[in-house]
């Protein structure tokens, strides 16, 4: 209410979004869903493409918890174009990996793979602590 108050519209963006994060941290979905799109409305309008890109990725994720692969996907979609654009490799690597996710779901695992391979190439490449996860992940995959 303050950050619309003073008319801060990306503190009420970032508020916005944290709100999104705490509802999907208590399992509210939904309403998490609800306060991240809010807070991409407000985004839009700024220009700042690494926010926005965040936040479609989290729009990704919050899909992904309700078992909506597709929905889920539309949404790394548009985060991994942004993410490529403005060469924020580590956005990159996470929505790959997180799209490799929800491409498994769908039963498209081979896919998957590949998309999982992308994300381990970033992540060696920049040295993140994330390439391990996804090495894990690609072990289970190619054993199954």
């Amino acid at each position: 209410e303050i950050d619309r108050t003073i008319e801060s519209k990306m503190l009420e963006s970032n508020t916005l979004c944290h709100l999104g994060e705490a509802y999907a941290d208590l399992g509210e979905t939904n309403k998490a869903i609800k306060y991240y799109e809010q807070s991409l409305e407000i985004v839009r309008k700024t220009e700042s493409k690494m926010i926005e890109g965040d936040i479609l990725c989290k729009l990704g994720r919050a899909y992904a918890d309700l078992s909506d692969a597709r929905k889920a996907i539309e949404y790394y979609e548009q985060s991994l174009e942004i993410a490529r654009k403005i060469e924020y490799s580590k956005g990159e690597g996470e929505v790959l990996f997180y799209m490799s996710r929800s491409l498994d779901n769908l039963g498209q695992r081979k896919e998957a793979i590949d998309q999982a391979e992308d994300a381990l190439r970033i992540f060696e490449q920049i040295e993140s602590p994330l390439a391990e996860k996804v090495r894990s992940k690609l072990a289970e995959w190619k054993e199954a």
